[in-house]
């Protein structure tokens, strides 16, 4: 059965005109599955970098907009709600120190009771990776090591590490342990080939984006980067369970009639979770999207463990 997520926004007015405390308490009480939110650490004037969710390249967004931290939204989500999984979707992993993270998450895992989930991503702002002290051009490498790295402190003790771009001295003990058995899952975003391959050897999951604009709905790219995933899986041998999630980015206003059929079509490809982004401005707008979109299912379970991936 596929779960509906709410993406909830922490960025603009949003979060101080309806307060993040009214509007996960609403996502949870309409029986949303989950909660994400996005992430940006700072914002830099006069940015060169191209953003990659416009055709143009231009962001949505005014750089001096409020921009809530991520994983403190996602602890203060945690306390104000009972049922949904809470996650970044994505986290921009290589700006940041990998133990740190590793803290953060299973921090967040013991005060969620075990609702959290780790969405993770590459980044695309030079400007901001590197204000933060790390080269942008070496981010996919680091990012493969702080992946690997991440696994392995699910156990509390991870082991000594020296690769090109993450060092780990022996005899680090991090506690506490996640709640979930398995530790945090790692949910991977990314299109291109090597993300997709990084989602499946190294991940538990795959983020997925989609433009719910104007079009033809782009199915045919999703179904290509499933078949690459379980190829990539069935090459490594790997069996053990993983998550399919894709995220739909900025749907236009008239998109709401269609969306049970599309959540319809995007189960039948095999997506365990579709995240929808909802309008805010108006709460009981938000409300109708939410129900619109459960009404495409018959169950939205809110599941702590992440299920099998589907077979095609």
């Amino acid at each position: 059965m596929t779960g509906i997520g709410v993406q909830l926004p922490v960025a603009g007015a949003h979060p101080s005109v309806h307060g993040l405390r009214a509007m996960a308490e609403l996502v949870e009480d309409e029986g949303a599955h989950s909660i994400w939110v996005s992430d940006h650490i700072l914002m830099v004037d006069d940015a060169a970098s191209r953003y990659p969710g416009n055709d143009d390249g231009s962001t949505w967004w005014n750089p001096e907009d409020d921009w809530y931290e991520s994983m403190t939204s996602c602890a203060y989500i945690a306390a104000v709600t009972h049922e949904v999984r809470i996650g970044p979707g994505v986290l921009i992993l290589p700006q940041r120190n990998v133990l740190e993270v590793a803290k953060q998450i299973a921090t967040l895992d013991q005060l969620s009771e075990g609702r959290f989930v780790l969405g993770v991503g590459i980044g695309w702002s030079k400007e901001e990776t590197e204000a933060l002290g790390y080269p942008f051009t070496s981010r996919a490498g680091r990012m493969q090591e702080m992946l690997h790295v991440l696994r392995d402190a699910r156990g509390g003790r991870p082991q000594e590490f020296h690769g090109t771009h993450v060092d780990v001295p022996p005899g680090v003990i991090l506690q506490p342990r996640p709640v979930q058995p398995s530790g945090v899952p790692l949910i991977v975003g990314g299109e291109a080939p090597a993300a997709l391959k990084r989602a499946a050897v190294l991940g538990d999951g795959w983020l997925a984006l989609a433009k719910h604009q104007y079009g033809p709905f782009p199915l045919e790219p999703l179904a290509e980067g499933i078949a690459a995933i379980r190829g990539h899986r069935e090459s490594h041998g790997l069996d053990a369970p993983f998550q399919l999630v894709l995220r739909l980015v900025r749907s236009r206003p008239d998109a709401l009639p269609d969306l049970p059929a599309l959540i319809d079509d995007l189960a039948g490809m095999g997506f365990d979770e579709v995240v929808i982004q909802p309008p805010w401005d108006d709460l009981n707008e938000t409300r109708r999207w939410i129900r619109r979109a459960l009404s495409a299912v018959s169950v939205s379970p809110r599941t702590k463990e992440v299920v099998s991936l589907a077979q095609g």
